[in-house]
């Protein structure tokens, strides 16, 4: 199945860009879809998390749970 024209696949990473280990996680077509999914990936397992656009070479979102886990865990 091919992805509908104008459709740009977009990059979820985990870590924090600059800051050390930066782990790609999986590609997804969309960017409310790439967002939801980085979402998703950081209520599941929490961190650091962020969608990058290859076409734009930026950041377009970023998801940190780590918070959440300190607060649930304290």
């Amino acid at each position: 199945m091919s992805s509908p024209p104008n459709v740009s696949s977009f990059d979820i990473f985990q870590g924090r860009f600059g800051m050390g280990a930066v782990g790609w996680v999986q590609a997804v077509e969309g960017l409310t879809e790439a967002k939801e999914r980085m979402e998703k990936i950081a209520a599941e397992k929490p961190g650091v998390y962020f969608v990058f656009s290859q076409v734009h070479q930026l950041i377009v979102a970023v998801a940190d749970t780590t918070m959440a886990t300190m607060v649930t865990k304290g």
